[in-house]
């Protein structure tokens, strides 16, 4: 009896175990083919699972988060990285959760809590090309908030970071020249800026900088050398959101000079590329009421109010994302009501485990009985053919001659 408890016991807790990595392996093969919302849905599932250990949680929480992300959930997606972090504190992953936080305060130009979260990143961390890769995104952000010492300081931190070992480090050798000279752009020293932008350009590793020599250019009001740098870019190779910019900068240059041809060739391609965007930093809105003016400027003006009116539902949109932020609490107050969230979360889980144990224990009690009362029968059957066959025994002992028994 002992033996068949344990191992129904066992059973169900197998199939429990075989259940959850199930549902994991299920939503890394939706994530890997783009389904980031049914990858999601597989996951909140999963995270329900009995007996996850905290580096299972953080992990599960984390990729929730990535997923949330893709889908332009940012609220969504800074609870998640959150809830990463509160499930395994000593978790290698947290720098980088507080690090994303930053990434996505940044991408919608809340700087203050950027650098907050960028901070925390750089505390935690302990892998030095990581710090370099942290410090320039918090140069960016302090450059964007119009605190340029900062941001300085941060870049060239960063480079004495990269210049341990520069042929290991070039990639962040050339972030931190293309960060130098949007540092120099914005504070309008545009030659400077320029040749932070060309010693990008030399180390060959990514083109977008010919991009940022082409904005340089036009804030300095050379637009031959803007147009020449743009197309140059869209000569090598670049993703997605780099031929996005170049195209979006190239429109704007050619409307400014009345060359509506060509504009309207480089506008078109930036609106188709515009849907195609991963990263919701680079999704300039304004293109679309560049679009409608090059639309206009040809009399088209029922096309040119249809991508004015597109321009303004998205700039609707990034709003109510930045309010959605704002409001957020800071990051202590999210903690705690994170830790007030699980709590109630397995308050709730300890009831629904104890209703569950208290089914199978009454099956266990149910089918104890029915064994009992089975064995039961079969003892007392046993015990009435064993009487019968002592009374015919005797009874065949009294028969036999030459015996008597004395009364």
């Amino acid at each position: 009896m002992k033996f068949f408890l344990f191992s129904f016991l066992l059973t169900l807790i197998s199939i429990g175990a075989i259940q959850s990595q199930t549902l994991l392996d299920s939503a890394m093969t939706e994530k890997k083919i783009g389904n980031f919302a049914e990858a999601s849905a597989m996951l909140k599932r999963y995270l329900l699972s009995k007996n996850l250990t905290a580096a299972e949680k953080c992990d599960a929480h984390f990729t929730l988060a990535y997923l949330y992300k893709r889908q332009n959930l940012p609220t969504a997606s800074i609870i998640e990285y959150l809830r990463s972090i509160n499930a395994y504190k000593h978790n290698h992953k947290n720098a980088m959760a507080y690090y994303n936080i930053g990434n996505t305060y940044k991408n919608f130009h809340l700087y203050d809590k950027a650098i907050e979260y960028f901070s925390l990143a750089i505390g935690l961390n302990e892998d030095l090309q990581m710090e370099g890769r942290y410090l320039i995104s918090r140069s960016i952000a302090y450059s964007y908030n119009d605190q340029y010492k900062e941001a300085i300081t941060d870049a060239l931190q960063a480079q004495e970071i990269a210049n341990g070992d520069i042929e290991k480090n070039q990639h962040l050798l050339y972030k931190v020249f293309n960060q130098r000279g949007f540092i120099k752009m914005t504070m309008q020293q545009h030659d400077e800026a320029d040749r932070f932008f060309r010693l990008a350009n030399d180390l060959s590793l990514e083109k977008n900088t010919y991009v940022n020599n082409g904005i340089n250019y036009t804030l300095a009001g050379k637009e031959e050398q803007a147009i020449a740098a743009c197309r140059k870019g869209l000569t090598l190779k670049q993703n997605t959101d780099q031929r996005f910019k170049s195209y979006q900068q190239l429109g704007e240059l050619y409307l400014k000079r009345n060359e509506l041809g060509q504009a309207g060739i480089a506008l078109k391609e930036a609106v188709t590329l515009f849907e195609q965007l991963q990263q919701p930093e680079n999704r300039d809105v304004k293109v679309f009421e560049t679009m409608a003016d090059w639309c206009f400027a040809r009399e088209e003006i029922q096309s040119g109010q249809k991508y004015y009116k597109k321009g303004i539902s998205l700039y609707s949109l990034l709003e109510e994302q930045q309010s959605a932020l704002r409001l957020q609490s800071d990051q202590r107050e999210l903690i705690q009501a994170e830790q007030a969230f699980f709590k109630e979360v397995e308050r709730k889980e300890k009831n629904k485990q104890a209703a569950m144990w208290a089914v199978v224990i009454s099956l266990l009690v149910i089918v104890s009985f029915i064994v009992i009362v089975i064995r039961g029968r079969h003892n007392k059957n046993n015990t009435k053919k064993l009487k019968n066959e002592i009374l015919s025994g005797v009874e065949t002992i009294l028969k036999m001659p030459g015996k008597s028994v004395d009364a």
